[in-house]
């Protein structure tokens, strides 16, 4: 059973990844081949095979970049957690529901907003595709950026009222709009 690879795993780094790996089109033809290969003519297993292990390496690179520098920017202090509470098996499994049905989110959210970043740069800085001729085009990657970046800070401080120090074993799940919000008592 492969439970700690959920659909929020796959959206949170599959999906970054492949676009991060897609941006790459124009400095790699190997790239550019699978794609090619994946979306056109070859129905071979081998090559969609290699579009998700890549997609999900360049989805962890980007993960790691996206803890390193967007979480320093939406967070400025680092809360204390007190993981002692976990050892009961109701409070870890509330604390890994937590995790899957908001942290992955936040984790998609900015992933892509990073992955999305990256592509833009290439696209309009470093091949040099003249923007005012897709006027529509970058204006919704601009569009679209800002919804990612306001996206990932909801989720991550979206109970920025809580305290600096988190009990855990004082953590229960409350239903939202978008799902599971892990609530400290």
């Amino acid at each position: 059973m492969l439970s700690e690879l959920d659909f929020g795993t796959y959206i949170a780094f599959f999906l970054p990844g492949v676009l991060g790996l897609y941006a790459l089109i124009p400095f790699s033809k190997r790239v550019a081949d699978l794609f090619t290969q994946v979306v056109t003519k070859d129905t071979q297993v081998g090559a969609s095979f290699l579009l998700l292990v890549g997609g999900l390496v360049v989805g962890t690179v980007i993960s790691g970049l996206r803890a390193v520098w967007l979480d320093r920017v939406l967070v400025w202090h680092k809360p204390k957690f007190n993981f002692r509470g976990l050892a009961a098996k109701d409070t870890r499994a509330a604390y890994k529901d937590a995790i899957a049905n908001t942290y992955r989110f936040y984790q998609f959210y900015g992933n892509m907003f990073l992955a999305l970043g990256f592509y833009v740069v290439v696209r309009y800085v470093l091949v040099g595709v003249d923007y005012h001729n897709e006027k529509q085009l970058a204006g919704l990657d601009v569009v679209v950026l800002l919804g990612l970046f306001l996206q990932a800070e909801e989720f991550l401080l979206g109970q920025n009222t809580q305290p600096a120090n988190y009990d855990l074993a004082r953590v229960r799940l409350e239903t939202s709009l978008f799902g599971m919000r892990p609530v400290f008592r």
